[in-house]
């Protein structure tokens, strides 16, 4: 992250759905902002707390509108976490610090992509489908609460979306392992990305490895949160 925060102000919150909300950032110190220009790049937020310190978490960078100076960011929505109570509660004119966005995402040039990701990796995934090339393959595995938590992604005969209802359903927080071991590779398949719960996150990566042959290099395994450990 850069060494010096930016502060934002909030434009506007909506729901997206029962469990995602949209908090829309501007201002003026956002013209600072330089976007990785990679569709998953993520940022850290830096909430401030009761106590007067801060607490901070990495969020997806949902949408970067250059000519506006606005910056989209989509939260998920945790029964307890300081990110929740914070998006929850945003306000048109509140602030907030913010740092200089990294990326993962590293695709070859050719073949086809295979995204995996629970809920908390959706606001990625929606933004992958979004700017990589209408003519690349794309399938997408994404694990959700509820039927209602669903997002209208692009779309495109090149691209197939799986919804698995099933997070925090099964007893268990995620079920993104189970949904890697019961897919099925894409044809001409050259890249996976996998984000989400760390543990699980790594054993999809095992499996995507191990079970489908992909190469270590053309993968790339993101844990978003720990299990047991306070969320966004």
């Amino acid at each position: 992250m850069s060494v010096e925060p930016m502060q934002a102000t909030v434009l506007s919150r909506e729901y997206l759905s029962p469990s995602m909300i949209r908090v829309r950032l501007g201002g003026d110190e956002l013209r600072h902002f330089e976007s990785c220009g990679s569709p998953d790049e993520f940022i850290w937020l830096s909430f401030p707390k009761p106590d007067g310190t801060t607490s901070g978490r990495y969020y997806t960078v949902r949408l970067w509108e250059e000519d506006t100076r606005c910056l989209t960011v989509d939260f998920v929505k945790h029964d307890v976490g300081i990110g929740t109570d914070w998006a929850c509660n945003a306000s048109a004119g509140d602030r907030i610090d913010i740092y200089l966005p990294r990326s993962r995402f590293s695709p070859p040039a050719e073949g086809s992509i295979l995204l995996l990701g629970d809920f908390s990796a959706l606001p990625a995934i929606a933004r992958i489908i979004d700017e990589v090339s209408p003519d690349r393959a794309i399938v997408a595995h994404i694990e959700i609460p509820t039927l209602d938590d669903r997002l209208d992604l692009r779309a495109g005969e090149n691209i197939t979306i799986f919804w698995h209802e099933t997070f925090g359903q099964s007893g268990r927080t995620t079920s993104l392992t189970e949904i890697a071991v019961n897919a099925l590779p894409p044809e001409c398949l050259s890249y996976v990305w996998i984000a989400g719960e760390a543990k699980a996150v790594a054993e999809c990566r095992r499996h995507v490895r191990d079970a489908w042959r992909v190469a270590k290099d053309r993968i790339t395994a993101v844990g978003y949160w720990v299990e047991g450990q306070a969320r966004g």
